[in-house]
């Protein structure tokens, strides 16, 4: 997966539930979490996992394009320890 991947608000607003899931989970591993998609289809939840004890946050609008188009780091959008390669 090329480290520069970039997804914006239009193309996330184009994806059904599970291509979320996995654009989460690329963009994790991106930033250098230990990520996997979990979810099945329906559920109503963005079921990926990452390990990291404090990732349970809330990422809004505005922050998702910052980290997916931008690619700002999600530890620096959460104020979170430099992730390996960082």
């Amino acid at each position: 997966m090329p480290a520069r991947l970039r997804i914006t608000l239009d193309e996330f607003d184009a994806v059904d539930d599970r291509q979320f899931e996995y654009a989460l989970r690329d963009l994790l591993i991106r930033d250098g979490f230990d990520a996997r998609q979990v979810g099945r289809a329906g559920d109503q939840g963005a079921g990926v996992i990452a390990e990291h004890s404090r990732l349970g946050r809330l990422v809004d609008r505005d922050r998702l394009g910052q980290w997916a188009h931008d690619g700002v780091p999600l530890h620096h959008l959460l104020r979170l320890p430099a992730r390996r390669g960082d």
